[in-house]
């Protein structure tokens, strides 16, 4: 029963890495992460691997929403600001979730990279959001 819980999880995780929509699928972060996690050989260094791949993703969420506040209208600025600190608000209360579920509720280091790669996915799915706002309006102006 473990074992076979351990394998969807191990599955999973493997399947979400593996993923990539058509047009990530050339992104440089993802393909550094995909490397990071082919040359790693023990739980650290997946971890490693996605904790630089969150990173570089919370710095492309910067890059956007600066962009993104450049191209606004002033009203809109201001909305866009209180969206973000509500997302922020989020985000750490949802990363204060998983470590309480992933390293207090179950047992074993083979869950701290799955822990990891839920937090990656959280940071991951703003940026690309911010990235794509700011793309949708420079497409249109």
């Amino acid at each position: 029963m473990i074992m076979n819980r351990f394998l969807h999880i191990i599955v999973g995780l493997l399947l979400s890495i593996d993923s990539f929509s058509q047009n990530q699928a050339n992104d440089p972060i993802e393909l550094k992460f995909k490397k990071c996690l082919d040359d790693s050989i023990s739980t650290a260094g997946m971890c490693n691997c996605t904790i630089q791949a969150m990173n570089s993703w919370d710095m492309e969420l910067n890059k956007s929403y600066n962009l993104l506040m450049k191209s606004l209208s002033p009203p809109n600025k201001e909305f866009l600001k209180s969206a973000q600190k509500e997302w922020i608000l989020y985000r750490d209360k949802e990363f204060e979730l998983i470590n309480k579920i992933y390293y207090t509720e179950l047992q074993g280091t083979m869950y701290y990279p799955i822990a990891w790669n839920c937090k990656l996915g959280i940071v991951k799915k703003r940026a690309l959001e911010l990235k794509d706002y700011f793309e949708l309006l420079k497409e249109n102006k």
